[in-house]
C-alpha cells in the first residue's frame, strides 16, 4: 500500500467522522437553543397569565366597590327624599349601605 493512498484514505475517514460529529454537536446545540426558547416562551406566558389574573382581580374589586357605592348613594338619596316629604327615615338601611361601602372601600 502506498503512503499517499493511505494518507488520502485517512484524511477521507477523518473528514467523514468529523463531519458526522460536527453534525451531532450542531444538532445538540440547536436542540438546547430550541428548549431554552420554549422555556422563555413558557415563562413569558405564565407571567402574562399572572398579570392578567391580577388585573381581573383589580377590575372585580372596583366593580364591587362601584356596586356598593351606588347602593349607598341610592339609600342616601331615598333618605333625603323621605326627609323632604316629612316621612320617617329608616336609618338602619342607610347605615347598612354605608357600612357595606366602607368595608368594600377598605379592601381597595
Amino acid at each position: 500500500m502506498d503512503v499517499n493512498t493511505f494518507s488520502v484514505a485517512l484524511v477521507g475517514t477523518e473528514g467523514t467522522v468529523c463531519g458526522t460529529l460536527s453534525g451531532v454537536v450542531l444538532s445538540q446545540r440547536a436542540g438546547r437553543a430550541q428548549a431554552a426558547e420554549q422555556n422563555r416562551r413558557a415563562d413569558r406566558e405564565r407571567e402574562e397569565g399572572r398579570a392578567e389574573r391580577a388585573l381581573q382581580a383589580k377590575r372585580d374589586l372596583y366593580a364591587h366597590l362601584n356596586t356598593t357605592a351606588r347602593a349607598y348613594r341610592v339609600a342616601a338619596r331615598e333618605a333625603v327624599e323621605a326627609a323632604e316629604r316629612r316621612e320617617s327615615v329608616d336609618a338602619a338601611l342607610l347605615d347598612t349601605a354605608r357600612e357595606a361601602w366602607a368595608e368594600q372601600y377598605s379592601c381597595k
